[in-house]
């Protein structure tokens, strides 16, 4: 892969984080409103970048309800475990903005495909019907501190989760 190819696919993945870093850690809902949009714009370009060297298919993966994870719930001190709106609200806007854009850019770049990967609603179907696939806790990290184990989590693989059945927590994207 090319080195401009390579960076336009950092940035697609920085943007995404950036928006988490500013909107979801620091809670600046207006400044996300209109971060939302830059990144919109900023990730349109890029998508471009890569189709102007060829790239005609783009996964573009949504974020998923980061407002269920353990750090979340520990921090916000949920009472029962439950997933913070607010955080998850913000998750579905920045979604949104993804999908339209993607939208918008299919129109621009007809022999392009690109997809747009919906992490949030698989991954609220996996919290909210957690039995049905196997787990037995969707709250609890399965390695960490403090209360639903959010507090300092699991960062070593080597302590990581071995039991598949262990708590939907603790996936690493969570």
């Amino acid at each position: 892969m090319s080195s401009s190819r390579t960076q336009s696919f950092m940035f697609l993945l920085e943007s995404m984080t950036t928006y988490i870093t500013i909107c979801v850690m620091y809670q600046i809902s207006k400044t996300c409103i209109y971060h939302g949009a830059s990144t919109s714009l900023l990730q349109r370009q890029e998508i471009k970048n890569l189709y102007n060297m060829n790239v005609r298919k783009v996964i573009l993966m949504g974020l998923p309800p980061i407002g269920c994870a353990p750090y979340y719930l520990w921090r916000y001190n949920t009472k029962n475990g439950e997933c913070i709106e607010e955080i998850n609200d913000m998750i579905l806007e920045f979604n949104f903005v993804m999908r339209y854009m993607i939208e918008e850019i299919g129109l621009e770049l007809p022999d392009a495909k690109i997809t747009f990967c919906d992490m949030y609603d698989g991954s609220m179907d996996i919290i909210k019907n957690h039995e049905l696939y196997g787990f037995n806790v969707t709250a609890d990290a399965c390695y960490g501190l403090g209360k639903y184990k959010g507090w300092i989590m699991c960062f070593a693989l080597e302590i990581a989760c071995n039991n598949a059945t262990n708590p939907v927590g603790s996936i690493p994207s969570n």
